[in-house]
Order: structure tokens, then C-alpha cells, then sequence
């Protein structure tokens, strides 16, 4: 892993095409291992664990994979392979790299963001970081209960019944059942607070 220096050093939330869950997934596979195009479609299978969270398709995919190499992220190589026509295959650039990982440990700020971001980076912490496991859950923890308490803080400010409480009712509800999910995540996988 990148030194925390290094990772605040770059910044691709302006690029022309900011990074959604399609291209952190590509990165994150790429971070695995180098790929071509229908080894990381494969990853995106129903059936595979990464397709069960995130679908993509062909087109999607080399969509994707175009404007991460457009932004430097990843870079392409024209690989021969017997007779069969000559194939790209893909790599993290260090650019690349250092983003991922910087992405990977951040937690995500919205609680709608938990179903795709987070469950994405739950796939990515265990098969490169697993030590930082328990520091990923600490942090989603701590954003969490930063949304539960700015919640009842902003419900108390809506009377009973009005269409500001029933919203701030509803995204309250989710926000406690994203917490009670975390706790199970950490009580299964064994995983105490890290962070001071």
C-alpha cells in the first residue's frame, strides 16, 4: 500500500469522467492481476461473486476501460496469442494504483452508496488488504453513526407526519439498519475496532 502522503496527492474527482462503481471494479481487478477484456467480463457474470453485486456488459466494459486509460489510470498492451487474434491486455498505471487504494479504505459518506461502493470494497479489503479489514468497518462505522446522529438532529426540526419527517423517518430507518448490519459483519468475520 501506498504511504497516506502519497495517496492525498492525487485527485481524479475532477477529472472530465468521474470514477463510479463500473471503473473502481476494473481497477480493482486490475490490482489483482493484468487482464484482458473477456477475462474481466468474466468477473462480471452472474454466477461469479463480483456479478452477483455489479453487472456489466461488453460494451460497458470497454467503455470503461477506454476512459480509465484515457484519465492514465490503466494502460493497455497488444498481446499476440498463438493464432488467435492479438488481444489488449490491461494494467494498473502507479497513477492507477495509488487511486484504488486510496478509494478502497475511504468509507462511503451516503447510506445509498452502502449497497453497491461499499459491498464492492467488502469484495476488493479480503482478497488484497485483509488486514485492513477491521479498519474499513471502523471507518464505515464511524460515517455511519455520523449520518444516524445528523438525522435525528435534522427529524427533530420536521413536525410528526410532514413529508420532511416521513424522509428523514425513512433514510433514519436505513441508517440504523445499515449499523446493526455492520455489527453482524463485524461479529462474524471477528473483527474488533482498530482505530483509536
Amino acid at each position: 500500500m501506498l504511504f497516506r502522503s502519497q495517496l492525498m496527492s492525487i485527485d481524479v474527482t475532477h477529472s472530465i469522467h468521474p470514477l463510479g462503481p463500473v471503473e473502481y471494479a476494473l481497477l480493482g481487478l486490475l490490482r489483482l492481476s493484468p487482464r484482458h477484456g473477456y477475462d474481466l467480463l468474466n468477473e462480471f457474470r452472474p454466477e461469479a461473486d463480483l456479478g452477483e453485486a455489479l453487472r456489466v456488459d461488453l460494451s460497458n466494459l470497454y467503455a470503461a476501460l477506454k476512459r480509465l486509460e484515457r484519465q492514465g489510470l490503466v494502460s493497455s498492451e497488444v498481446q499476440a496469442v498463438g493464432s488467435r487474434p492479438p488481444r489488449n491486455v490491461y494494467d494498473l498505471t502507479p497513477v492507477g494504483r495509488a487511486e484504488f487504494e486510496r478509494w478502497l479504505l475511504e468509507p462511503v459518506r451516503h447510506n445509498r452508496d452502502i449497497r453497491l461502493d461499499f459491498i464492492l470494497k467488502l469484495f476488493f479489503v479480503p482478497r488484497i488488504a485483509p488486514e485492513q479489514l477491521g479498519e474499513l468497518l471502523d471507518r464505515q462505522f464511524a460515517a455511519a453513526f455520523e449520518q444516524l446522529q445528523r438525522l435525528q438532529n435534522e427529524l427533530k426540526g420536521h413536525p410528526p407526519g410532514s413529508f420532511g419527517w416521513v424522509l428523514r423517518q425513512m433514510r433514519l430507518t436505513a441508517i440504523q439498519g445499515t449499523i446493526a448490519w455492520l455489527e453482524e459483519l463485524r461479529s462474524a468475520w471477528s473483527v474488533g475496532e482498530t482505530s483509536a
